[in-house]
């Protein structure tokens, strides 16, 4: 009996192998000896597919494109402007050339000493506990500065007291209002009134659709009167118009 594996190992049948299998578009006909598949080369294909012609002037001893150099060309001599061109561009006289990334240290710096000054001033700042400072002691050598006891006994004038004092607030100045309000017990005890209770209500919109007319004036507005302020907003600007010389 054939197995499965037999079955997938045929080759697959070739069906463009047998002509007289009939197409889905053939239907019980077979198709005539010039089928729709046959190519037919137009006359504009054909014309397409001639080669590009030369042109009419064109020559086949052309020269070579190494030009030759006439023996006068050797034998010239450039002129005093054709040698002034020829020279090359010279350089800016700011121009510097570009510095070594290593400077060089010369030897009468390798050879230097230092001042005491300089000895002072490449010493690293101390850093003294807030406690310690107090019973620090002037040295000259270590560079260490510390008030005096005369600046500790110092007394202050009345005028660097009245300096030191802070400034005072203004006698109008509000601070900031708290965020949150305390309500008193008045205002949660209270009873709104009927007037409050009918402005409390929101303004019905009413559509198109459901009898609103937005072109509707109301009486009220109709026996309103303009104030004397209104009627001068409502007068038209003087306009300036020049008249015609005659």
């Amino acid at each position: 009996m054939e197995t499965r594996i037999d079955v997938l190992a045929k080759p697959k049948k070739n069906f463009l192998k047998f002509p007289d299998r009939h197409s889905v578009y053939w239907l019980d006909n077979m198709p005539s000896q010039r089928a729709a598949t046959t190519s037919v080369l137009t006359p504009r294909l054909s014309e397409l597919s001639q080669f590009k012609a030369l042109n009419t002037k064109y020559s086949e001893d052309r020269r070579s494109p190494i030009w030759t150099v006439s023996a006068a060309a050797l034998k010239s001599t450039a002129t005093k402007r054709l040698e002034e061109l020829a020279q090359p561009k010279a350089l800016s006289q700011e121009w510097e050339p570009q510095r070594f990334v290593y400077s060089v240290v010369s030897e009468a710096v390798k050879s230097a000493v230092p001042s005491p000054r300089i000895l002072q001033l490449a010493r690293p700042k101390r850093r003294y506990p807030p406690v310690a400072r107090e019973s620090l002691i002037w040295s000259p050598e270590q560079g260490i500065s510390i008030v005096t006891e005369a600046a500790c006994s110092a007394v202050a004038t009345p005028r660097l007291q009245d300096l030191a004092t802070a400034k005072q607030v203004h006698a109008l100045f509000l601070p900031e209002k708290p965020t949150a309000w305390p309500v008193p017990e008045s205002a949660m005890k209270v009873v709104a009134s009927d007037r409050v209770h009918m402005l409390a209500k929101p303004k019905v919109q009413k559509g198109i659709f459901e009898g609103y007319d937005p072109y509707l004036v109301t009486e009220t507005a109709k026996q309103a009167q303009a104030s004397p302020r209104v009627l001068e907003l409502s007068m038209p600007l003087p306009r300036k118009v020049r008249h015609k010389k005659i």
